[in-house]
């Protein structure tokens, strides 16, 4: 009941605003259309104007190490006629009718925007926007509908921080009053909820926030919520940061353990480094992983990894691990192997994969999932590595026949929801199957479905077919590593 009154409270205090207010949430309100660049108005973009223009963010984008000016790359864009949309002109129209309402609502209804933040699912959203395009015969109809969900994902990230700054702005009496309702928050039903107001708390300056989310950590049972609280209350730093992490690096939840050591990336505090090399004598498995990056970040340093398997080079220790392998019709085609020859793209990472699948532990548990226009898996969920199984797993990959299509987005989701927490993904082309097939949007999608569950994606991109700007971001945004092999 009280989530609903804060809700009609927040639609009443819309209606008091004027027309614009009332459609902030609708992203297919006419009053905020998301309009295509023409190829040339995009070609005069800056480099940055254009990772914008695309979906991209510049703050987490990472260029493929290849290529000096990577920034250009309108050609990954599905069909190559629309290479960019209006994004920063709907977002900043939306931004200044956010900011009037914020300043219209007063402090105890604050936190029902983000009840009002609800995001649906990839296929709900096409299916609930259809009518949002124009004609949807078009070939752009899927891609303008992909548009509109990133410009909607970038004004959710951007009104959450802007809730933050206004309740930081707010008197004492008006914020601990904001403050209550939040804390308040992290107690309702929905996780989704939970973890917005956790990510608020984060960002909200007050000593009385960063207790709140320390004192949920301990109640709480919802893993991707743990994860989130985690990360909001290692944001707010303090004395106490080192005890924190002491305590949360051995919790009971892997995401928790995990959220721990990907903040010790970027932690510049003297006592990091000390910390990790007493975490890397004890951690074993996944974790394991996830210490020796976190070292290599903080000393810029490879440390000797012992153990564990590669692929393609890429080493892990992970006990739960997948490998999504392309058999799309391109891996027929060849590339260089040893010695000058050539060979099939399917063949080489047949090899590749017994080799990794040899080295596997006993206790181990893995599976196989072969991706074209549609995803095969070895087996229905993780099984040991078994000698029996590790051989079925090739014989699985050779009677495969090579298929059409790539559909990057469908294997990703089904390995994330295995169970798994390593992924390893081989592709050697473009996304063109599957609920998602903008390339910018595939690594929004799955860094939002990841961040909670925390999984690490490595990426493998054969011959020079490969799209190397969404592997090198997806194994960026997901804590993974990326390797080209042509």
């Amino acid at each position: 009941m009280r989530r609903c009154g804060a809700a009609l409270l927040l639609l009443a205090a819309f209606a008091a605003g004027g027309p614009n207010d009332r459609n902030l949430f609708d992203p297919a309100c006419p009053d905020y259309r998301l309009r295509p660049y023409s190829p040339k108005m995009f070609a005069d973009l800056s480099p940055r104007a254009r990772l914008q223009a695309r979906g991209l963010d510049p703050a987490h984008y990472c260029p493929p190490p290849e290529a000096a000016d990577t920034l250009v790359q309108a050609d990954n864009i599905r069909h190559k006629l629309i290479p960019g949309y209006y994004y920063a002109e709907r977002l900043e129209a939306k931004q200044e009718a956010f900011e009037i309402t914020l300043r219209r609502a007063p402090a105890g209804r604050l936190v029902g925007f983000l009840e009002l933040m609800v995001e649906p699912g990839p296929v709900a959203f096409l299916r609930a926007y259809g009518h949002a395009v124009p004609n949807r015969k078009t070939p752009f109809a899927t891609q303008h509908l992909q548009a509109l969900r990133h410009s909607e994902r970038q004004f959710t990230d951007w009104a959450l921080r802007a809730v933050a700054r206004r309740i930081n702005e707010l008197g004492p009496f008006p914020r601990g009053a904001a403050l209550d309702d939040l804390v308040r928050g992290l107690e309702q039903g929905d996780p989704a909820f939970r973890r917005r107001c956790a990510r608020t708390l984060g960002e909200v300056r007050d000593v009385l926030a960063a207790s709140a989310l320390e004192h949920r950590v301990e109640t709480e049972t919802e893993p991707t919520v743990l994860a989130a609280l985690v990360r909001a209350r290692l944001l707010h730093g303090g004395p106490r940061l080192r005890s924190l992490c002491e305590r949360w690096a051995g919790h009971d939840a892997a995401a928790v353990r995990v959220a721990v050591r990907r903040a010790c990336r970027t932690l510049g505090e003297p006592w990091v480094l000390e910390f990790l090399r007493a975490r890397l004598a004890k951690d074993g498995g996944r974790l394991r992983d996830e210490t020796l990056w976190a070292l290599k970040a903080q000393t810029g340093e490879d440390i000797a990894c012992t153990g564990g398997v590669t692929f393609y080079g890429i080493p892990t220790h992970s006990h739960r691990v997948v490998f999504c392998i392309d058999i799309s019709g391109s891996m027929l085609f060849p590339m260089d192997g040893k010695g000058g020859r050539r060979e099939p793209r399917i063949n080489r990472t047949r090899r590749e994969l017994l080799r990794a699948l040899t080295d596997l532990a006993p206790g181990t548990l893995f599976n196989v999932y072969l991706f074209a226009g549609d995803t095969v898996a070895l087996a229905p969920r993780l099984a040991p590595a078994t000698s029996e199984q590790k051989e079925a797993a090739i014989a699985f990959l050779e009677e495969q026949g090579i298929r059409g299509g790539t559909n990057v987005y469908g294997v990703l989701a089904e390995a994330l929801a295995s169970g798994a927490d390593t992924v390893f993904l081989l592709s050697d082309g473009e996304p063109n199957r599957g609920v998602i097939v903008d390339p910018a949007l595939i690594i929004e999608e799955i860094a939002d479905r990841n961040a909670h569950a925390a999984a690490t994606i490595h990426t493998v991109g054969l011959s020079q077919d490969q799209n190397a700007e969404l592997l090198v971001n997806l194994a960026h945004r997901n804590g993974g590593r990326y390797v080209a092999s042509r």
